[in-house]
């Protein structure tokens, strides 16, 4: 795991410990205000779930992040993939043409020394 999951993992944990030893603070019920109606509901256990939406939507958003990220470093393997294959053709091709070259240059050469020499060509 990355540090970061760590860190995230260790301060979820410290609210978590630091809730559990609250507990009978965070489930008081108290007077809250909201804005159209006044209503009677523990504050800190709204607060836990909120921390608690927040982190989820936190953990959505770092997913999709690196779902981006390993799309796109699969499309770039690829394109790498494909100019690759076309760089070996390409050098393929250079050396085929190099070889058939050298051959008749080989070629040209043989008979231009059979005629120095005089040999009739076999």
């Amino acid at each position: 795991m990355k540090p970061r999951t760590y860190v995230m993992l260790a301060l979820f944990g410290l609210v978590g410990f630091f809730a559990i030893v609250n507990w009978r603070s965070f489930s008081a019920p108290t007077s809250l205000d909201l804005l159209v109606a006044d209503v009677q509901a523990p504050l800190g256990i709204i607060m836990l779930f909120i921390l608690g939406i927040v982190a989820v939507v936190f953990f959505l958003l770092l997913a999709k992040v690196e779902i981006a990220m390993l799309w796109e470093t699969r499309k770039y393997s690829k394109e790498m993939e494909t100019a690759r294959k076309m760089a070996d053709e390409a050098e393929f091709s250079r050396i085929d043409d190099l070889r058939v070259s050298l051959h008749s240059e080989l070629a040209e050469i043989k008979n231009k020394l059979d005629t120095l020499i005089g040999k009739p060509d076999a």
